[in-house]
């Protein structure tokens, strides 16, 4: 329940102090998860894990930011890592695995961008399936068709982060997402399409819906 330990060693007359810091062996999760916010370009203890992880983010740009999460001792647990909005990153503390997500990225044209994040237990977590495709995007070797012009995947996936974090109205659901916004231009009303590796070009709506299924029907290690 500390969160150090400090030994005194007495040698005869002289008396030597050592002090340990003592890893968590697990996080508080009220209600099964723990939530934070963090301003950007800064670094903050993780709540609850008495300062032994650390959590630092670079600025939020265009939906995404730079993620390092470091330990009490100046070790690296995730290297800077780019994650946008509905991404999420594993880690380790003691003997337990959990996962940081990024539930929203906030950028406000007074005061300081935020990052909201969350953290979850790893078993039974269920990634956002949304955050799933657009990663699945910017991984892809495939062209996309957007207006006439051609874009690689990151930058496709870039555009992608941007729509979806300025949706407002009902919740963005996966369905609407996949027929919708992630598939249709939002100024000419266009369909999307993608030119894959073999060079066939087929509509964004179901490039999205094969990247789904095979999400799905990934074994759930590999689904994280």
């Amino acid at each position: 329940a500390a969160e150090t330990l400090e030994i005194e060693a007495k040698v005869g007359t002289a008396s030597h102090l050592f002090a340990f810091r003592l890893v968590p062996e697990r996080l508080p999760l009220p209600g099964g998860k723990l939530e934070f916010v963090l301003p950007q370009r800064h670094r903050l203890p993780v709540p609850g894990s008495r300062g032994w992880l650390v959590v630092q983010i670079d600025d939020i740009t265009m939906g995404g930011t730079l993620l390092t999460i470091d330990t009490g001792d100046g070790r690296t647990l995730v290297a800077a890592r780019h994650l946008h909005e509905r991404d999420f990153v594993p880690f380790a503390l003691a003997g337990e695995r959990y996962v940081l997500v990024v539930a929203d990225l906030v950028n406000q044209l007074v005061g300081d961008d935020r990052a909201e994040l969350r953290i979850v237990p790893a078993d039974g977590f269920v990634p956002d399936r949304i955050g799933q495709l657009i990663r699945a995007v910017g991984a892809s070797p495939a062209l996309f068709l957007r207006d006439g012009k051609e874009y690689p995947g990151p930058v496709a996936m870039q555009l992608l982060v941007a729509k979806a974090g300025s949706h407002r109205g009902e919740p963005l659901t996966v369905e609407a997402f996949i027929d919708t916004l992630a598939s249709t231009s939002s100024t000419t009303g266009k369909p999307y399409e993608v030119r894959t590796s073999t060079g066939e070009v087929v509509p964004m709506q179901q490039w999205l819906r094969a990247a789904l299924r095979d999400l799905e029907a990934a074994p759930a290690a590999d689904r994280k």
